[in-house]
């Protein structure tokens, strides 16, 4: 299993944590760097997603991060509002062309890409600016590479 899917399935303050971690441990020796991050640790465990993540653990069962539940569900509810694919392609074999595709068929779906006339049939719009109606939702796909 590619590490990419764990990191994905991790709670975003968990991560969010662990990226500020590596911005303060940016120039410091190796000494003050580990006493940065030994701090971060004990932070960490004082947070709701420590507990669910050790019980998780201890009982042998897949943690529950109720916060993204909580997101995705409002996430979900923005898409009928209106979605921005930023970098949706003209080409049919590109995942961002699919997606857009897809989107479009349930909520409106706006293809930005400032390097082609339309997506799909559908329109492109230089930038987010230029969209001309409201979007709640903005997915960006960006070159691979």
């Amino acid at each position: 299993r590619p590490p990419c899917h764990t990191i994905a399935e991790s709670p975003r303050e968990v991560l969010v944590a662990g990226k500020a971690l590596l911005v303060a441990q940016r120039g410091q020796t190796l000494e003050k760097a580990y006493d940065t991050a030994s701090a971060a640790m004990e932070r960490g465990m004082t947070r709701q997603v420590a507990a669910e993540g050790i019980s998780a653990f201890l009982e042998k069962r897949p943690a529950c991060w109720a916060c993204e539940d909580f997101e995705v569900e409002r996430a979900v509810k923005l898409v009928c509002e209106g979605v921005a694919v930023v970098g949706a392609s003209a080409n049919a074999a590109r995942p961002s062309h699919d997606v857009f595709c897809k989107v479009r068929n349930f909520a409106p779906a706006y293809a930005v890409n400032p390097t082609c006339a339309e997506v799909a049939g559908a329109p492109t719009y230089a930038n987010l600016a230029a969209v001309p109606s409201p979007f709640a939702v903005v997915n960006i796909f960006r070159a691979s590479g």
